[in-house]
């Protein structure tokens, strides 16, 4: 397997698949999205984060429980996901937060403008 190319798919097909994917299951995923509790392991990351830091989540989906939890903690929120269907949800949990709609690995920061990344279930979906 080559970096272009995963499962025998180009990228860009890899990419189209998951999110076309994640646009048709959007409703059903979040109603199961707090089956893994993993509240633990954030507070701790966000316990190394200055206070009121800018913290990006990656396939931040219908945005609970992570943008939540960044925001009731006094974080600036923000969080990306390609799935139009998981943003329009995310719109409707986290009014506060900054949500941006794109593929992360095409997506430009200003340098040093995050204080903090993470991902808790996009990240299998990155090369």
């Amino acid at each position: 397997m080559t970096p272009e190319r995963t499962h025998g798919k180009s990228l860009e097909e890899h990419g189209k698949i998951v999110r076309d994917g994640y646009g048709k299951i959007a409703r059903e995923y979040y109603q199961d999205r707090d089956a893994f509790g993993n509240e633990r392991e954030i507070a701790e990351f966000l316990a190394f984060l200055p206070d009121g830091g800018v913290v990006l989540d990656i396939g931040c989906g219908a945005s609970i429980p992570i943008l939540r939890m960044l925001l009731d903690n006094e974080f600036i929120a923000k969080g990306i996901d390609f799935s139009k269907g998981m943003l329009e949800l995310a719109k409707k949990n986290v009014h506060e937060g900054e949500l941006i709609h794109g593929d992360v690995t095409k997506t430009d920061f200003e340098e040093r403008s995050l204080d903090g990344v993470l991902s808790t279930y996009a990240i299998i979906h990155i090369h």
